[in-house]
C-alpha cells in the first residue's frame, strides 16, 4: 500500500508459475474495511511526517 498522497509506486510481478495466484480469492465484502484502514494508515503517515522537526526533513546534501 502506498501511503503517500503524491509519490507514485510501481509494482510489477512476473512469474512463469501459473499456480502462484491460483488460490487468491477476492473478498468484496471487505473492500469497505480495507478502504477505511488505508485512510487511517495514510493519516497516521502524514501525521508522523508533520511531527518531525524541520532540520530532520531538510538536511543539506554533501
Amino acid at each position: 500500500m502506498n501511503l503517500s498522497l503524491n509519490a507514485a509506486v510501481l509494482f510489477l510481478s512476473i512469474t512463469t508459475d501459473p499456480t502462484v495466484e491460483s488460490d487468491v480469492v477476492q473478498a468484496p465484502e471487505h473492500a469497505g474495511l480495507a478502504a477505511d484502514r488505508a485512510i487511517a494508515l495514510r493519516a497516521e503517515h502524514i501525521k508522523r511526517i508533520h511531527a518531525r522537526r524541520m532540520p530532520e526533513l531538510r538536511r543539506r546534501r554533501r
